[in-house]
């Protein structure tokens, strides 16, 4: 079977993690994979090593206009797909017009909820042609489109999962220690993981931080990502005056740094479910996470992990307390953790999944 994956881009992100361990995981007796991507990044030589052909797709001025659809076309026309599977808001737009253009059954991914499109994207959803099949990473983001999208076709619940060896053959392969960050063994570090934008709510977590490191000088805080709000996150570490404590690791995969931390946090106002809190959990490190509800696809509270519902750094600062404090709570809360990634979130039960959809459908 031939399959195109299009995906917006192949910058580092959760989204683009999954679609990698899905080409490689997959029976390469069965599936034949051509990538299509619009905005370039580190995976496009990552899929390389893994001998997967990439296709960069460029427009006249944008890559969102009439000739770029005209080239993905034509692209597609050439590869000749048995399907096409898209990943992220653009290339889900984009490749069900051009899917619907060429009679060939389209599947999209959803990796967000809806209502993180914004207004027009959502518009522009409702006039392209409906897929063939939608598979949304949690039953939280199903129903954001089914809220959406209410004559939607039909949905599938697929759970993002994480290569729990592969991680640590990378992690091993390319070892830190606290001392190549400049950190002792007395301290706390604090963790995290993703792009560098509004909705990972980094400024929180700053001022958070800020707090802990107030009562704890040994606290310190490990960024890891990209983005565009990078400097303006960095100078708001030094307007709080915490920016010595703060080490920000740009443009570098995430493995090697999670045996490096006690807490992993996530700050995020939304979030499908994030590759980097598997991760992190498949390491044994306690996740602390901020969601709008108790009730999390992944963490449950003060079992494998803790929940705060709140955009407050000082309620934020409250449930990270008890871990910070308590190293046996750590231990125990983190095996836990690791527990659930290895029963729940393993890449042998997503990539089954995944194939059944491409078998049924393609």
């Amino acid at each position: 079977m031939k399959l195109i994956h299009f995906i917006t881009s192949l910058e580092m992100g959760g989204a683009q993690a999954v679609l990698y361990d899905l080409v490689t995981h997959l029976d390469a007796q069965q599936f034949e994979h051509h990538i299509i991507f619009i905005h370039d990044g580190p995976y496009r030589k990552t899929l390389a090593q893994a001998h997967i052909p990439t296709h960069q797709l460029i427009g006249f001025i944008s890559p969102y206009n009439a000739l770029a659809l005209y080239r993905l076309i034509k692209l597609i026309k050439q590869i000749n797909p048995d399907c096409l599977h898209t990943v992220l808001w653009s290339a889900n737009w984009l490749g069900r017009i051009a899917a619907w253009w060429l009679g060939i059954r389209c599947i999209n991914s959803l990796h967000n909820n809806v209502d993180q499109n914004g207004t027009v994207r959502t518009m522009l959803d409702k006039l392209a042609p409906a897929p063939k099949q939608l598979i949304a990473v949690s039953q939280e983001v199903k129903e954001s489109y089914t809220q959406f999208h209410p004559t939607a076709c039909p949905i599938t619940v697929i759970p993002n999962g994480v290569d729990f060896e592969g991680i640590r053959q990378f992690a091993r392969k390319n070892m830190l220690n606290r001392a190549d960050l400049g950190y002792t063994k007395q301290n706390i570090i604090i963790g995290s993981v993703g792009r560098f934008q509004p909705v990972k709510r980094y400024e929180l977590l700053l001022e958070t931080f800020k707090l802990l490191h107030t009562e704890n000088s040994g606290v310190r805080l490990l960024l890891i990502g990209s983005g565009p709000q990078e400097q303006e996150l960095r100078n708001k570490a030094l307007a709080l005056g915490i920016s010595q404590f703060v080490r920000f690791a740009t443009n570098q995969r995430a493995y090697p740094y999670y045996p490096l931390m006690d807490l992993f946090v996530l700050s995020s106002q939304k979030e499908g479910i994030s590759i980097a809190l598997l991760e992190a959990m498949s390491y044994g490190v306690p996740p602390v996470i901020t969601y709008h509800s108790s009730t999390h696809p992944v963490v449950i509270h003060k079992q494998n992990g803790y929940v705060a519902k709140t955009s407050k750094a000082t309620s934020f600062a409250y449930t990270l307390r008890p871990l910070i404090a308590d190293t046996s709570l750590r231990k125990q809360i983190g095996s836990a953790a690791q527990t659930t990634i290895k029963t729940r979130f393993n890449i042998p039960a997503m990539v089954a999944a995944y194939e059944k959809i491409f078998h049924s459908q393609c």
